[in-house]
């Protein structure tokens, strides 16, 4: 006697076709190996079993409809992912102010060359003192 995956129990279910759909109460009656589960799969996803992880009657049930693998996708926060890229001594907690290349000035089209050139001074100069050990000033800049 050899022992069958969720996936492949799920998989002869509906080879066998033992699986009906009642489609005025959008459920699906699965005839396990030992009795029959009611299954629906919207809006949220229950079975009748008391399984409560690796329910081959729901893999059966999705897998009828074509919905094969999870059904939720996973988001992605970007800036975590680019604080991983760092390594464990670059990482800053709280509110610390940027490393060197954290940030980029770009001047607007329509400004001055001195007004550009007094920007990229002003922001040297306050990486370099942050990076000294010097506590960052904010303020204007060019008056």
């Amino acid at each position: 006697m050899f022992i069958l995956t969720s996936a492949e129990r799920a998989a002869a279910m509906i080879h066998n076709q033992q699986i009906p759909l009642d489609m005025r109460l959008a459920i699906f009656t699965v005839n396990g190996t030992s009795e029959s589960r009611v299954v629906c799969l919207f809006p949220t996803t229950t079975c009748s079993c008391p399984t409560k992880c690796n329910c081959y009657h729901i893999l059966a049930a999705r897998m009828a409809v074509g919905i094969n693998g999870n059904s939720s996708k996973r988001t992605v926060n970007l800036t975590q992912l680019r604080k991983n890229t760092h390594k464990r001594p670059d990482k800053t907690s709280g509110h610390k102010c940027p490393r060197l290349g954290n940030f980029k000035v770009v001047a607007a089209v329509d400004a001055d060359d001195e007004v550009t050139a007094a920007l990229h001074a002003a922001v040297s100069t306050a990486t370099e003192q942050t990076n000294g050990g010097a506590r960052r000033v904010y303020g204007s800049i060019g008056s």
